[in-house]
């Protein structure tokens, strides 16, 4: 039974900066999301990357409602690639989608009972 549901949208180009600035990468990226963003190349992967945990972080905020600092909570990728949220937090049943065009990121995530 889903709980609670959040969602989050935000411009890539936003990340411009943040994604050159060290104090920012640790501010919004947790130690292992950051060992991932070191092997990202490419500037406009590393802000999709940057954005789209950001966008997922703020709609897991919104679905929760629990506020927590960005670096605690991780948002990884599976073998197949999905998206999974590791924290010492306890969110409950949590189920999330990322996507992104060449100019937005958005997320979406689910809570259930």
């Amino acid at each position: 039974m889903i709980k609670n549901i959040g969602v989050d949208i935000i411009e890539i180009s936003r990340f411009e900066k943040f994604v050159l600035e060290e104090k920012y990468i640790k501010r919004f990226l947790s130690s292992l999301e950051i060992k991932r963003f070191e092997e990202i190349s490419h500037l406009e992967k590393k802000k999709e990357y940057m954005a789209s945990r950001f966008a997922c972080k703020e709609a897991l905020i919104k679905a929760t409602g629990i506020n927590f600092v960005y670096n605690q909570v991780s948002i990884l990728n599976d073998e197949l690639g999905a998206p999974f949220v590791q924290s010492e937090i306890d969110f409950g049943k949590v189920f999330i989608s990322l996507s992104h065009s060449n100019k937005d990121a958005i997320a979406f995530v689910v809570i259930e009972i």
